[in-house]
């Protein structure tokens, strides 16, 4: 599961641009939030939709969180300051 995930200066991101599943101060559904024993993230959401207009750099998200996936699992090289993942044949 992707928790955080942060670049910049990749494509058409210049400046610093954070993803995160953590759940905020204003949580509607507690219930429906996952717990993972043992993280430093106590409450995650579930589930999460990118959108946006067009040429606004959904695609290019995905395709830097690819990149570090492919480069994880190929390379075994990740420029990240943390990196868990599981690999897939």
């Amino acid at each position: 599961m992707l928790v955080n995930f942060s670049y910049t200066n990749y494509m058409a991101y210049l400046q610093p641009t954070e993803f995160t599943m953590v759940a905020g101060r204003f949580m509607t559904h507690r219930a429906s939030l996952m717990e993972i024993p043992g993280e430093r993230y106590a409450k995650l959401l579930p589930i999460t939709a990118i959108y946006g207009g067009n040429a606004s750099g959904k695609s290019t998200f995905l395709k830097t969180v690819a990149v570090a996936q492919i480069m994880a699992q190929s390379v075994h090289t990740v420029c990240a300051k943390a990196y868990r993942t599981a690999f897939y044949r």
